[in-house]
Order: C-alpha cells, then sequence, then structure tokens
C-alpha cells in the first residue's frame, strides 16, 4: 500500500504551492480539509481521456482535500484558476490519519472519479492483485470492496450534491487561503 499524506508529499513535480490545512466538522464527524494552490511546477499534469483531455495540475490550480477521521475515503477535488471544479478523485483507504500535523492515509487501491457529467470507478483489478500477492490482508480486501460500495452508492444517489458539496467547501478555503 502507498501512504499519501495532506502535503502531497508523494507529488515532487509540484515545486512550490501555497497550503492551508484546518480541521473540518461535518455531521458530528471531525477531520481535516485542505486547499493548496499550486504556484510551481515541473510540467502540468493533462489526463487524457476518450472524449479529450483536461489539464488537473499547473500553475494556479488549486487542490482541495478532505478527510474525515474513521472514514475510509480521501477526496482529492481539482480546480482551475477560475474555480472550476475539474475533478474529485477519491480513494478507498485503510483508514485516515488526522489526528496529526499532516494528516495522511495508506491507498488501498480502488479510486472513483467524478465530475459534472458523472464518475467512474478504478483501479478494482490492482486491489485484487495485491491479495493475491498478498500484499494486503483478508479483511483489508473485504473493507476495501465494502467502502468502494458505500461510495458508489452516494455517486449514484448523491452525485449533483457532493458537487454543490466541493465548490461550496472550495470557496470557503479559498477565502481562507487568501487571508494567508
Amino acid at each position: 500500500m502507498q501512504k499519501k499524506d495532506m502535503g502531497r508529499s508523494e507529488w515532487t513535480q509540484i515545486r512550490s504551492k501555497k497550503q492551508i490545512i484546518t480541521d473540518f466538522m461535518y455531521a458530528e464527524n471531525t477531520g481535516k480539509i485542505s486547499l493548496f494552490r499550486i504556484d510551481e511546477i515541473d510540467k502540468p499534469f493533462i489526463k487524457k481521456h476518450a472524449s479529450g483531455s483536461v489539464t488537473l495540475a499547473d500553475y494556479g490550480y488549486y487542490w482541495l482535500q478532505l478527510a474525515m477521521e474513521q472514514d475510509f475515503a480521501w477526496f482529492t477535488v481539482m480546480f482551475d484558476p477560475e474555480g472550476k471544479l475539474l475533478e474529485i478523485y477519491i480513494d478507498v483507504t485503510d483508514g485516515n490519519h488526522t489526528d496529526c500535523e499532516i494528516p495522511w492515509f495508506e491507498d488501498l487501491y480502488i479510486d472513483f472519479t467524478a465530475d459534472v457529467h458523472g464518475f467512474r470507478e478504478l483501479d478494482q483489478n490492482e486491489l485484487q492483485q495485491a491479495y493475491a500477492d498478498h500484499l494486503i490482508t483478508e479483511d483489508q480486501y473485504n473493507s476495501s470492496l465494502s467502502h468502494a460500495d458505500l461510495i458508489r452508492f452516494q455517486l449514484q444517489n448523491r452525485h449533483d450534491q457532493l458537487i454543490a458539496f466541493f465548490r461550496q467547501r472550495f470557496e470557503e478555503m479559498r477565502f481562507l487561503l487568501e487571508e494567508l
């Protein structure tokens, strides 16, 4: 499993960024929310798909991240410099660790992407291979599948509310970031 953190230390191509990480409470659950603006990057990150391509990381782009304690989903939402929501990327995790300076998680392979047009599930084959190779336990395998089911249900039934939720969080966090 790959360890990832809210500072996105694994993204070495981002050379400079301005970031805020703060506590977050929603429906009596606590966690952390972060927004960073990319100020310097080696080269843009452009995602290609069947209908074209979309830039997800470049100078002036924003990444909003949300991780709730005692949850198994980590949200990374990409916005362009004008604040247009480009993609929601959801990692299924082995639990979120938010009680530290830089929150982190271990990736349990299954991911989802969502945008204003719908959603896609990714990497279930990687989960199956990790289990077959004994890189994860049976409990972790089953946890990943059951949490993926919950995420899929939310994306199918609350897609528009999820988009609106993250747009609102982005505007709140962008205001705080610009105040730094």
